[in-house]
């Protein structure tokens, strides 16, 4: 058996590497605050719009292929939130962006810290 030790991996053109059969997140983040929430880590997010109380919409840097994605979301535990969820019903799927809402047990309300991601294809 051979091992293969290498720190960085590129395209034969010298880009990045394609990578077949995994299925990575095409999108994360961390977002902090409430009233005006901002990005405090990410990996494909161009930009957040704060649509109302509870509700964010990441936009994407690099487009998805369609709008058939996996998305989810988790508060942060010091939050009293206790759900997040997608609002296809209000918000029509988009290519370019992903929007969920935070709730707590009795209302629809902002939180300190929310973990987003997402799976699919990129365009």
């Amino acid at each position: 058996m051979s091992t293969l030790k290498a720190d960085t991996i590129q395209s034969t053109g010298g880009g990045a590497a394609t990578l077949t059969k995994q299925s990575p997140a095409k999108m994360w983040a961390f977002i902090e605050g409430t009233g005006t929430p901002s990005i405090t880590g990410s990996f494909n997010v161009a930009s957040l719009t704060d649509e109302a109380t509870a509700v964010v919409r990441a936009n994407f840097t690099n487009n998805m292929s369609n709008a058939n994605f996996s998305n989810l979301g988790m508060p942060r535990e010091d939050s009293e939130v206790v759900m997040m969820q997608e609002l296809e019903s209000t918000y029509v799927r988009a290519t370019t962006s992903m929007v969920l809402k935070t709730h707590s047990t009795s209302a629809t309300v902002d939180t300190q810290g929310r973990n987003y991601g997402l799976f699919g294809d990129l365009a």
